[in-house]
């Protein structure tokens, strides 16, 4: 209860981040994530979604493709949130996991 108090207070506030630091697409749910944890609201365990990985053409290379693009989304999210954290970023980990598959047999 005291987390989720802590979270409502934090959220009632305007965030800011630190300076230079802009955030876009993805990034929104790191910024909230950065906004707990400089807010001290004792984050152990996150998670950030995003969609967007079902592709099958157009995957790109370093001028741009769909899968690309997703991932430069979650890359620059990922530098923005840990830019601004500052020295809080030493403590933190992320794990990227992606999961999308077939068996052989339904293909």
């Amino acid at each position: 209860m005291g987390a989720l108090s802590t979270a409502q207070q934090l959220a009632a506030k305007p965030y800011q981040p630190a300076e230079g630091v802009t955030y876009q697409g993805v990034g929104y749910a790191f910024q909230q994530l950065a906004q707990l944890i400089k807010g001290g609201a004792n984050v152990r365990v996150a998670t950030v979604g995003m969609g967007g990985y079902d592709t099958h053409e157009n995957q790109g290379t370093a001028a741009g493709g769909q899968l690309h693009n997703r991932l430069n989304e979650l890359a620059k999210g990922m530098a923005a949130f840990f830019t601004d954290l500052g020295p809080l970023a030493a403590d933190v980990t992320v794990m990227v996991s992606s999961e999308f598959g077939r068996r052989v047999a339904s293909n």
